[in-house]
């Protein structure tokens, strides 16, 4: 593992953050966000942002493993990662470091698959799940009466 995806790494569990981004230029950033909610919003308000980034994030499904495809990050470290999402940056050679591998990212309740990770299961195409992405949250946004 390099010496930036350590750094991230030890900031993720350090400061018990949900992800942590290293960008090219040295700004550390942390978000308690959960989901996919923390590369989504990133890309929205910058779509350079990752380009070249290390990353550390707690849980990586094929949705999150997208998300950092689509914005071009340089390395990634996961504590628990999906099977799903192992493919897909293998696929893509983006190197990846993991603490578990599951076969599926499990939803909030515990009861099957992540909706997001679901939604992002038949497609390999960063672009086609950044948009899916952003249309399912205004969705759930709605759902729960806010305003997105």
């Amino acid at each position: 593992m390099t010496e930036t995806l350590e750094q991230v790494k030890t900031a993720l569990h350090k400061h018990h953050s949900t992800c942590v981004l290293l960008t090219r230029d040295g700004r550390m950033l942390e978000s308690s966000l959960s989901g996919v909610s923390p590369l989504s919003d990133w890309l929205q308000k910058d779509s350079e942002l990752l380009r070249g980034a290390s990353i550390a994030d707690r849980v990586v499904g094929k949705a999150a493993a997208l998300l950092m495809l689509y914005g071009g990050v340089r390395e990634i470290y996961a504590d628990v990662i999906s099977e799903h999402a192992a493919v897909c940056l293998g696929e893509r050679c983006v190197p990846f470091y993991e603490g578990e591998r599951v076969p599926y990212i499990v939803n909030r309740t515990h009861t099957g698959i992540c909706p997001m990770e679901k939604l992002c299961l038949d497609t390999n195409l960063p672009r086609e799940a950044y948009e899916r992405i952003l249309r399912k949250q205004e969705e759930m946004a709605r759902q729960r009466g806010e305003a997105h």
